[in-house]
């Protein structure tokens, strides 16, 4: 109806899927603190803050400390191991930060014992069945958990069974403690 009529609306709401489906524009609230504005677009793959990253939709926050930087991104060392992500904040090295991935940005497969060196493995320890997709949840060696969504035209892998995973560091983002 906006489109077609032209109008201006302020639409209030806590269901975040109705949110980033209807607005152009939104605001995110935090203890009565707006957080962070942008498109739908903007609020879900460049979360500002942990808050904003786990209240739109679902999100892997893992603790990590700057290594270092380039004015296009920044480098982190974490339980997932030492990344790159995009970045264009000014960060300190050795300062204490989140790295946030999505879901979908983690793909598997079986962990087929090749040696590469360029996945992570992890033990599938839960699956939330979803009917055309499902969340996998994986347990790494050292106890971190990541969560995957795998649809299920592609591989679902079953309960127990090990597999490689493969983060899309280019959609990562980092942000501050």
């Amino acid at each position: 109806m906006h489109a077609r009529i032209g109008f201006a609306a302020l639409y209030v709401t806590h269901d975040q899927e109705e949110a980033l489906s209807l607005a152009t524009r939104i605001a995110v609230l935090h203890e009565g603190e707006v957080v962070q504005i942008g498109t739908p677009t903007e609020i879900y793959d460049e979360p500002a803050t942990r808050y904003v990253a786990e209240f739109v939709g679902r999100a892997n926050i893992v603790e990590c400390t700057i290594a270092g930087q380039t004015p296009e991104s920044v480098t982190v060392s974490s339980a997932l191991g030492v990344l790159t992500a995009p970045s264009s904040t000014s960060w300190a090295q050795g300062q204490s930060a989140y790295l946030i991935v999505r879901p979908e940005d983690v793909a598997l497969r079986p962990d087929d014992g090749d040696g590469s060196e360029t996945a992570l493995r992890g033990e599938v320890v839960g699956i939330d069945y979803g009917g055309a997709s499902s969340e996998v949840d994986i347990a790494l060696p050292g106890g971190e958990r990541v969560r995957a969504l795998c649809l299920k035209s592609h591989f679902i892998p079953a309960i127990g069974a090990g597999v490689a995973l493969t983060l899309d560091v280019a959609r990562a983002r980092v942000v501050d403690r």
